[in-house]
């Protein structure tokens, strides 16, 4: 019980320590959909082990599995937003690597996701020679990804200077 439980606290005090509204509050519903689980579950097995009467424990199952499906609600957004955020990194990554010019031959690290309304605003890390890709491209890229994706993108691209050296064998 105690790795379902003390974990989710812990992110609960790191959060509200730190100001993270949506830390805290997602860590807090971790903790109480853990809590009603671990409450719903053990209900179940004393009653299976003959410890109490199905009559006796009704209000408290009934109470579990409203909180269960009230607590299904928000993991349920959830997942969907991380479902959705997977899938549009993936194809963002697919784009970029495969069917854009500008980034086919750059080393792309790092790709972080996050809705804002409906735009979905992308930050791109990529690696590559120094002055390979102008603001243009940049933009015509950010045009591309909106005609494909069809939805209004804010497109946020850091460069990391990449400089190669080739030195032959001496003998050749």
């Amino acid at each position: 019980m105690a790795v379902a439980l003390v974990p989710p606290l812990s992110v609960v005090s790191i959060g509200l320590g730190g100001s993270s509204q949506s830390v805290a509050t997602g860590a807090t519903v971790l903790f109480l959909a853990n809590l009603t689980g671990i409450i719903f579950s053990g209900t179940l097995v004393f009653i299976a082990q003959g410890y109490g009467s199905l009559e006796r424990a009704r209000q408290g199952l009934i109470i579990s599995i409203g909180a269960i499906l009230l607590l299904g609600l928000p993991l349920g957004f959830s997942l969907a937003n991380v479902l959705i955020k997977e899938q549009a990194r993936r194809s963002i990554n697919y784009l970029l690597s495969r069917k854009s010019l500008t980034f086919s031959s750059t080393d792309i690290r790092d790709i972080q996701i996050r809705r804002q309304g409906r735009e979905l605003v992308f930050n791109l890390e990529v690696a590559t020679a120094l002055n390979s890709i102008s603001e243009n491209q940049v933009n015509l890229v950010r045009d591309f990804l909106e005609q494909n994706l069809k939805r209004p993108i804010n497109l946020n691209v850091r460069i990391i200077p990449i400089q190669e050296f080739f030195s032959p064998a001496s003998g050749t």
